[in-house]
């Protein structure tokens, strides 16, 4: 019986250090993909805001009356 005990107490030393690694590694896997995501979104939302800034008319063009939509 005793035996089985300590075979016990084996295959867990070898297996609990293989799932904090394989647990850390998917924390780092999800912090690396959400900081590429959020850095794809940010790129895209400036290009967004470029975009609706070049088609933006000028307050001075609108109150003189001379605007056109290109």
């Amino acid at each position: 019986m005793k035996a089985k005990e300590g075979s016990t107490f084996v295959e867990a030393a070898f297996v609990f250090p293989l799932v904090v690694l394989i647990t850390a590694g998917l924390i780092d896997l999800g912090s690396g993909l959400h900081c590429a995501v959020k850095e794809d979104s940010l790129r895209h939302r400036q290009q967004a805001e470029e975009e609706v800034q070049s088609l933006a008319v000028p307050t001075e063009a609108i109150l003189r009356g001379r605007w056109v939509l290109r």
